[in-house]
């Protein structure tokens, strides 16, 4: 990380110090250098290296999560979303089926849609009860978590949820300005 947080640093002399070699393995380097940038938060330099990888290997599932996980911690919710439905066949360890269902869940609107029909049934605590292994990251989620407690006449939880949603609406308005 230190190497790379150089300014002007030369990447090809980096990839030598770090790999020994002077035929590293692209496809690699690429992937641990946007991985660790992620893990330190630096989302920049983590979506350039993450941005190269899908583009020099298109059939790297790893590649598309990545990207689809930075975007997700940049606000940039809807790329994350196309992004990771780049990868959905591409996929083939454990692992990265994990991740993609994981990121996958963060970003879909699946639970709610299942919460909307049991509260159309006047089931509100299990619409909240689905809700509850949802992302609770998701504006949908939460707006759908402030209907049904609503309905339920929790209000302080409803004021909470709400309050909830306009900060994440705020933070992700921000995020795109």
């Amino acid at each position: 990380y230190n190497l790379l947080s150089q300014k002007g640093a030369d990447e090809k002399e980096i990839i030598k110090q770090i790999y020994k070699t002077d035929k590293p393995n692209y496809e690699i380097v690429y992937s641990e250098f946007a991985d660790m940038l992620l893990n330190r938060e630096d989302f920049d330099a983590a979506e350039h290296y993450a941005d190269i990888l899908v583009n020099s290997f298109p059939n790297n599932a790893k590649g598309y999560i990545l990207l689809s996980e930075i975007y997700m911690k940049k606000g940039k919710l809807r790329e994350s979303y196309d992004v990771l439905t780049k990868a959905r066949d591409k996929a083939d360890s454990n692992e990265l089926i994990a991740k993609y269902n994981v990121l996958l869940a963060k970003l879909s609107d699946e639970p709610v849609k299942e919460a909307n029909s049991l509260i159309s049934a006047g089931l509100y605590q299990q619409a909240l009860d689905v809700l509850d292994s949802a992302s609770q990251e998701n504006l949908y989620v939460i707006l759908t978590q402030a209907r049904a407690n609503y309905l339920l006449n929790n209000k302080q939880a409803t004021f909470e949820l709400l309050n909830k949603s306009m900060i994440l609406v705020n933070t992700l308005l921000e995020g795109s300005i």
